[in-house]
């Protein structure tokens, strides 16, 4: 029983559960581990972006005599904009975004 004036006790459905021997787990402040997830997962993917894109810069200025080299300039510079804008607008996935974003990579 608990004393007069003492805090209540959590229910079994309040504590949270660990393993024995490991420490409590904490959800990240303002989502659950599948947010926080979601969110590295994207960033991840946009630091990928920003690597193949100046993979692809290097490739176009190393490999040699390019046959149509206004049109590498113009791919190399809509996909840094793609990119850029990408990474600051940080837009929430929708079916457009993504339509738009697969045709730019299959051209």
């Amino acid at each position: 029983m608990d004393e007069p004036g003492a805090p209540p006790r959590a229910t079994p459905a309040e504590v949270p559960r660990t393993e024995p021997g490991s420490a409590p787990r904490a959800t990240p402040a303002g989502g659950s581990e599948a947010e926080r997830g979601r969110a590295i997962l994207s960033l991840a993917i946009l630091a990928f972006r920003w690597v193949t894109l100046a993979w692809m810069a290097v490739l176009a200025l190393t490999a040699g005599p390019l046959r149509r080299p206004a049109l590498a300039a113009a791919a190399i510079l809509l996909l840094a904009g793609w990119t850029a804008w990408l990474t600051l607008a940080r837009p929430a996935p929708s079916w457009p975004l993504l339509a738009a974003d697969l045709a730019l990579a299959v051209a």
